[in-house]
């Protein structure tokens, strides 16, 4: 396989990563528990480190080169400047629009003391 399409495949592992990222930062902001995030970030370092390394050994015999992890942070920085912009807007909106909603009050009788 030509190195140019390796290249592009890791760009856009980079792109994948960089959602993951933001999935995963949106859990930070609505859990915010130092254990989770501990746990979320480790998580998310096995999750990366897991993909460069099956992708380095589907298309690149094994190797870790330069291209590869160049790769990877472009298309990371890629989608840091085009496509996490738009998600996090999207985020904002969705839960301005939540807390708008006013949920009628529920009475739990099962736990009732009388």
């Amino acid at each position: 396989m030509p190195i140019f399409l390796i290249y592009l495949i890791f760009i856009l592992l980079g792109i994948l990563l960089g959602l993951i990222y933001d999935i995963f930062k949106i859990f930070r902001y609505l859990i915010r528990n130092k254990i989770f995030v501990f746990f979320i970030d480790i998580f998310y370092f096995l999750v990366c480190s897991l993909a460069i390394f099956y992708l380095c050994l589907v298309y690149n015999s094994g190797k870790i080169r330069y291209f590869v992890l160049q790769g990877v942070l472009i298309g990371v920085f890629l989608h840091k400047i085009t496509l996490s912009k738009f998600i996090f807007a999207v985020m904002e909106k969705t839960i301005v629009a939540l807390k708008k909603i006013r949920f009628p009050k529920m009475k739990l009788f099962i736990f009732n003391k009388k």
